[in-house]
């Protein structure tokens, strides 16, 4: 039992909470008090040794869990679902086998390598990848528990955000897709995890090349995520740790080193130094609304694009991916190629970005917004059971509302950790550290991929779905510690122990 006695009124504050920790031995059963510095550094052992005792088996406990519901889960919908290929399946299949067969005679540089080696290294079997797809969904669920408890958030809260990501329709429907949202997912999670944790421990070598080897194979699945170069650059050299410079520099390298190599290669054999070839298609979904205005030097481009456009805009009332219509026409005409084709395209752009600017700046903004709309998976639609897809189809109304509704607190929560980040500029960013790190990530995407897309971008969103859940859940915790002090809510939602 713990001793009755009023304590003197220097051992208030922490030294009450810490006195609530010490452990009496089993024999001791009499009344005592903390009566000095001493007893105070004993109790802060007691509590610590206790919290790492206990913590080890209750982050075990978590993820028997996660491992339980992903398997319930994955083996239900194995079920009533199959393996499904969308339209850019077939470029990453093709590439995969010419990397297999290292023949590339037929090479267009429209792909970057990262997933064509996933879907090499399991034979471009349908079943094995989404197999291996739904395991990375689970280690990034892992991870994800990982990530919370280490900054700042308690088990409940970091289960809850772990098992919630591992529930989605998105997340489970993508499983199953021969695409590279899943891999994109997985690697953006890993390279939080190890950034925040270099960050609280120190940057290290050791931890320069991890996340540089990363970043680069994030790099080379969704060349949209090449921004995070020079952005993790920056930011390591704000971290803490000796020699920050040196180790930021040799992140540098390291990434950069597989994506030059890439870009050489393409140098090599499509003549242009990039990640693809598709960045003049790409930029034809922007200034594809004004087309009319390209220079009559374009006119034989320009005059077939704008007969597709209408044709797509009477089908569907909108233009982007007009081009893929278009180009059989257009190569015909022309006598170009796929890449000199995206060239010619990507020349035509860049004159009419130059001339009409605020035209393609509004089209920069609705494809913005349009990558926080949240897409709804229509790979539902193929569900052998009508049965389960009319309740599965109920579900996904709800949790599309609800997706949608965290994106709008998520942007209102980096708003406002932006007005954080003023007052705390002198004393550290401390609990905002983690979310301030995954809300400038999220939204550094959503600008890239907007100036560079315009089309699919809701699809564009699925990698960064896990990073919005946890940093907003982050953020929200942080605030409520911010605004009323840590004594007023527990520490962690959720408590540390089970």
């Amino acid at each position: 039992m713990y001793g009755q006695k009023t304590m003197q009124k220097h051992e208030t504050g922490r030294w009450l909470q810490l006195s609530a920790g010490v452990l009496l031995s089993k024999g001791d059963r009499g009344c005592r008090r903390m009566d000095g510095p001493q007893e105070i550094t004993d109790a802060r052992s007691g509590v610590d040794l206790r919290l790492a005792t206990t913590r080890p088996r209750s982050d075990l406990l978590a993820g028997a869990i996660i491992f339980a519901v992903w398997l319930v889960t994955r083996a239900a919908l194995a079920c009533v679902y199959s393996p499904e290929t969308a339209p850019d399946s077939g470029t990453y299949l093709e590439l995969a086998r010419q990397i297999g067969q290292l023949d590339f005679s037929d090479y267009i540089g429209q792909r970057t390598p990262g997933y064509p080696l996933l879907l090499m290294a399991v034979g471009s079997r349908f079943t094995m990848i989404w197999f291996l797809q739904a395991c990375l969904s689970m280690a990034a669920s892992l991870l994800l528990f990982c990530t919370v408890r280490g900054n700042g958030g308690a088990w409940g809260l970091a289960i809850g955000i772990a098992l919630a990501y591992l529930l989605l329709f998105n997340t489970l429907f993508y499983e199953a897709a021969v695409i590279t949202e899943t891999l994109s997912a997985f690697l953006l999670v890993l390279t939080s995890y190890l950034f925040l944790r270099a960050v609280q421990r120190g940057v290290t070598l050791r931890s320069s090349v991890g996340i540089g080897l990363v970043v680069a194979a994030l790099v080379l699945t969704r060349p949209q995520y090449i921004f995070m170069v020079p952005l993790l650059g920056l930011m390591l050299c704000c971290a803490r740790g000796r020699q920050r410079i040196t180790q930021a520099v040799i992140f540098l390298v390291v990434a950069s080193l597989p994506i030059g190599g890439w870009m050489a290669f393409n140098k090599q054999h499509i003549g242009h130094f990039s990640l693809t070839s598709l960045l003049g298609y790409n930029l034809s979904n922007h200034t594809g609304a004004f087309m009319e205005k390209a220079a009559d030097e374009h006119a034989l481009f320009r005059d077939i694009y704008l007969k597709y456009r209408d044709r797509k805009m009477q089908q569907s009332g909108s233009h982007p991916m007009t081009i893929f219509s278009a180009k059989q026409e257009l190569r015909q005409a022309s006598g170009l190629g796929e890449v000199e084709l995206s060239a010619r395209f990507q020349r035509i752009s860049v004159e009419l970005i130059a001339r009409y600017p605020e035209l393609y700046l509004w089209s920069v903004a609705k494809a913005w917004a349009s990558f926080w709309a949240v897409p709804r998976s229509e790979q539902q639609e193929v569900l052998n059971s009508p049965a389960v897809k009319r309740w599965l189809d109920g579900i996904g109304k709800v949790e599309h509302v609800l997706l949608r509704l965290l994106n709008v607190v998520f942007l209102l929560s980096s708003l406002l950790m932006l007005f954080c980040a003023l007052r705390l500029r002198r004393s550290g960013l401390g609990e905002f550290v983690a979310p301030a790190f995954m809300a400038t990530v999220v939204l550094a995407t959503s600008v890239v991929q907007a100036l560079a897309e315009y089309g699919e971008n809701p699809r564009y969103f699925i990698p960064s779905q896990p990073l919005v859940i946890a940093g907003t859940a982050l953020a929200l915790l942080a605030f409520v510690h911010l605004f009323r002090g840590p004594g007023d809510v527990r520490r962690s939602v959720g408590g540390d122990s089970v």
